[in-house]
């Protein structure tokens, strides 16, 4: 049994493709954070041992590519100090995992996304959005490469995992 089937069954991957078709930001959020709560996402600073581990399947990707262009915010991380940034944001880390588990080496490009921001300098939810509209918000473009998750998302990586697992039981 490969680690992806361990990691993501079939419930679990019909779940999220109900989250993401339903357009619901918490709920959409909150798998992100399960999803990307790895270090790779994390801003400089903060760092968490749990590696991503790619879900591969072709609607999820079709879905999370269908929200790189939302801008609404999120929590970004789930240990506090909480940050919060765009949701494509997330969802371009999360795309980055599974292109580089595919083999893909297209870049994600993210014009004009806001930097990710501790919770105490969001302020009030509805006023980050209100300043994200606005164009009040600082922002950056960010190319975020697949080819930089290889470490933790080739189809190499999991199966290093996989076999490090294997060995760990026995």
């Amino acid at each position: 049994m490969s680690i992806m089937t361990e990691y993501w069954s079939q419930l679990d991957i019909d779940y999220y493709i109900k989250i993401l078709k339903s357009n619901d930001l918490s709920e959409i959020g909150m798998f992100l954070l399960h999803y990307n709560d790895l270090r790779t996402i994390y801003p400089a600073g903060f760092c968490h041992e749990d590696e991503p581990v790619p879900i591969s399947n072709d609607e999820i990707i079709r879905l999370l590519e269908n929200l790189l262009d939302d801008r609404r915010p999120v929590p970004i991380t789930s240990r506090f100090p909480r940050h919060y940034g765009e949701l494509r944001w997330a969802v371009a880390r999360a795309l980055a995992c599974e292109y580089a588990y595919r083999g893909i080496d297209k870049p994600i490009i993210l014009k004009d996304v806001m930097k990710p921001i501790r919770s105490r300098e969001a302020g009030r939810i509805d006023d980050l959005t209100r300043r994200i509209e606005q164009g009040l918000q600082p922002t950056q473009t960010e190319i975020i490469k697949p080819q930089d998750y290889c470490e933790w998302c080739s189809k190499e990586a999991i199966e290093r995992l996989s076999k490090k697992q294997n060995s760990d039981e026995t």
